[in-house]
């Protein structure tokens, strides 16, 4: 999607369990699946995959291109009592991963508070227990280190939009000083589990090969990009047209030039919330309908590596992911869908349902948003918007793979 709101969820790594996916995902690309067949594959998923818990409704920084732009919530903040019973529910049930995010997760106390939470409940319990992952903008986490290494990550994502003078003209002065000690921290503690996370806009967009150098030079592995989305709210001169989207695809050839001594993984979030970033993509030298994999997260993605043994993974999703496969829960316990998270002023009408009324049961807030109206909303937008986009022929610069070409790849 345009605009990542749980990092990378710890990376891209292909499912090779799950070849349906792919195959259903090739079959969309070219217009011959059903709407009933999309609907049965997402269906079978009982529990998303990925939850991102939004723990808190403050942030330290004031960046230009935030969508968390939520004056206030729609009632009163979970409390840490309150996220105990919500989490514990949910470690009861097939999610994979809790990502804690937040306008800021480490400003206040609450982050700190539900990341306990999940350690404790990580080291007590019997049998499987959920993976954890934490999404900052780092400049607050360096007190929470000890916190952060007891509490058996799957990954820790730090938000970093670009080279130093870029970031700060985004997300303010001064601020990529103040992360840059516990990037360097993470990036020596966690390793592979670390990744810096850019968002891709007017400021930064031309820089992609000077970004992956600088941050190898800080012994970062993994450099993930997503594409900003404007809002009615946000910073409309970042805005990228389509020839800078273009441009940002030719130039990822150059990043095999580079000599890289740490980097080992660019990960790039061409999702479906933009239409002329998908355009784009399909479009470039960089999609090969025979290349498409499953991803763990259950979306789908195309991999590629460079001569200098660069990984470069492009992921996306052809198909509504609603909350079959990842979905979102706030500050005062509303469940959201992935294409709601964005536009945040408009939480209260999108809410699929609530912890609250719930009480506090996961299993049964997961059951309300798979049959609440507005899911039923966004499937039909997918299928009025998206999909006759997708079944249109390939046009010119799209390379022309036949379904036949496809099956015999996926058979051998």
């Amino acid at each position: 999607m345009a605009v990542i709101f749980a990092g990378f969820r710890g990376g891209v790594a292909e499912d090779t369990t799950a070849p349906q996916t792919a195959r259903l995902a090739r079959r969309v690309l070219l217009g011959s699946a059903s709407k009933e067949e999309v609907l049965a594959h997402l269906e079978s998923s009982l529990w998303p995959r990925t939850l991102s818990a939004v723990v808190n409704n403050a942030c330290n920084l004031k960046c230009r291109h935030c969508y968390l732009q939520v004056d206030h919530l729609t009632e009163q903040a979970l409390t840490i009592e309150e996220w105990e019973k919500l989490l514990c529910s949910v470690s009861k049930t097939g999610v994979h991963l809790v990502t804690l995010a937040g306008k800021e997760v480490f400003l206040g106390s609450m982050g700190r508070q539900v990341l306990e939470l999940m350690a404790r409940m990580r080291r007590t319990a019997n049998g499987s227990v959920l993976r954890t992952g934490v999404v900052t903008n780092g400049t607050l986490l360096a007190p929470s280190r000890d916190l952060l290494l007891g509490s058996d990550l799957s990954y820790l994502d730090i938000s970093v939009d670009g080279l130093p003078a870029d970031h700060d003209a985004v997300r303010g002065s001064g601020a990529f000083d103040k992360a840059l000690p516990n990037i360097r921290w993470a990036a020596s503690e966690f390793a592979e589990d670390f990744h810096i996370t850019c968002t891709l806009q007017g400021q930064n967009a031309a820089k992609i090969a000077e970004m992956a150098d600088f941050f190898d030079r800080l012994s970062v592995r993994n450099l993930g990009f997503g594409f900003y989305h404007p809002l009615p709210y946000t910073d409309s001169s970042l805005r990228l047209d389509r020839a800078q989207i273009d441009a940002i695809f030719n130039s990822l050839a150059g990043l095999e030039n580079l000599g890289l001594d740490n980097l080992r993984c660019v990960n790039l979030d061409v999702g479906m919330i933009e239409p002329s970033l998908f355009d784009a993509f399909l479009g470039s030298d960089w999609f090969d309908l025979d290349l498409i994999r499953a991803d763990k997260s259950g979306e789908v993605f195309i991999g590629h590596t460079l001569a200098n043994g660069l990984k470069l993974n492009f992921r996306f999703a052809p198909f509504p992911t609603s909350v079959y496969l990842s979905a979102r829960i706030t500050p005062e316990g509303n469940y959201l869908a992935p294409a709601d998270t964005l536009d945040a002023k408009h939480y209260a009408a999108k809410t699929l349902s609530t912890a609250r009324e719930n009480g506090f049961d996961f299993a049964r807030m997961h059951a309300q948003a798979r049959t609440s109206s507005r899911l039923c909303e966004l499937v039909e937008e997918y299928w009025t918007t998206t999909a006759p986009f997708l079944r249109a022929p390939f046009r010119a610069g799209r390379r022309p793979v036949t379904l036949e070409k496809v099956e015999l790849a996926l058979i051998s």
